[in-house]
């Protein structure tokens, strides 16, 4: 409402207190993956809304302090029941700066690649070890994004002129931020996949490398003449160059030259293919260090209790290891655990001190 009590479509503060209260509710209960995802777009709608909710949060509290007095205990209730608890010491640089950028992190951190741009690097390997273990989406400091499958390798080389991925084994589907100064490539092999703002999957094996494209444009060149050479969308010899558009996919033979087909692929297949990048973990009443090894398991950044009492308590949820920023905002919002970064790869955990 506006000063002269006309709708400006904003919600009103009772809307808000409202629909905090039924979240409050909501998380008792235990939320699936949807409804986990709904609430973190909710929180993104406006900044009032995580306010809000912390309110509810704590009313909801105090609310389950009083089962702690029965009539029989006393004739009067301990007025320390219902004392407000002092504010809880911050400790480091917290997490509260989500309410402001939510929008922007509520379905991803992940490593953070960094490059300079002064020319030539030693390219940064994204899994550790051999191979990916388990599913891990990277964040580039360009802001695309490489999703790696279980099994997957792959290295990142930021240049001046170029931004170069060599996948060297599995899986990997890419999102790239445009840059028209510097060309997106990916390299599987002799294959070069250059990005001409996509999204799109490559997978390579000894006797080929498969590429199928989800969104936008890419071409494909499987020539092996190039000699370490961005490549051009200029092909030589048609038969072993082509551009894939969203929806298509092609099939490169690594042991033998053989002309490239553009082949179709169905919405149905299409999400049948991508569904390793929607992992859904089940947690019912679960000890929260177990749950939190599960996303240790699938994710480069790492999240490490520093009080034991957090990894006694109990979650139930359905949760997708790719959100690890969610499953943080859970952690900080609805269970009051103090979060601090450490760097890039770390996240600490704090009991909250009242």
């Amino acid at each position: 409402m506006n000063e002269k009590g006309e709708y400006t479509g904003e919600k009103t503060i009772a809307e808000i207190k409202r629909e905090a209260a039924e979240w409050v509710t909501r998380h008792d209960c235990g939320l699936s993956s949807e409804q986990t995802e709904e609430f973190f777009e909710w929180l993104a709608e406006d900044p009032r809304h995580g306010e809000y909710f912390e309110h509810r949060l704590d009313v909801w509290k105090e609310l389950d302090l009083m089962e702690q007095w029965k009539p029989t205990h006393s004739s009067e209730p301990n007025p320390d029941l219902l004392a407000k608890p002092v504010k809880a010491i911050q400790r480091g640089n917290l997490l509260k700066p989500w309410l402001a950028a939510a929008a922007m992190l509520i379905f991803s951190l992940s490593l953070w690649i960094y490059q300079d741009n002064k020319g030539e690097h030693t390219p940064t390997m994204l899994a550790e070890g051999e191979v990916a273990l388990a599913y891990q989406r990277n964040l580039l400091s360009d802001g695309s994004i490489v999703e790696l499958n279980r099994g997957a390798q792959a290295s990142v080389n930021f240049t001046n002129s170029a931004r170069l991925i060599a996948l060297y084994s599995g899986e990997a589907h890419f999102t790239v931020k445009k840059d028209s100064k510097r060309p997106f490539v990916v390299r599987a092999g002799d294959t070069q996949i250059k990005a001409l703002g996509t999204a799109f999957n490559v997978s390579i094996s000894q006797d080929n490398v498969e590429v199928f494209v989800t969104e936008g444009r890419v071409w494909l060149d499987a020539r092996e003449n190039y000699d370490n050479e961005l490549i051009t969308d200029q092909a030589e010899n048609p038969q072993l160059a082509i551009e894939l558009s969203a929806g298509q996919r092609s099939i490169v033979n690594t042991l033998e030259a053989e002309p490239l087909e553009i082949l179709s692929l169905e919405e149905a297949e299409l999400n049948s293919r991508l569904s390793w990048k929607s992992e859904v973990l089940e947690f019912t009443n679960t000890p929260l260090s177990e749950v939190i090894l599960a996303y240790n398991r699938r994710n480069h950044t790492q999240i490490i209790i520093m009080d034991e009492t957090i990894g006694a308590r109990s979650i139930t949820a359905t949760l997708r290891p790719n959100n690890l920023q969610g499953f943080i905002q859970l952690l900080d919002v609805a269970m009051g655990i103090n979060v601090v970064y450490q760097g890039d790869s770390k996240i600490l955990l704090f009991e909250s001190i009242e």
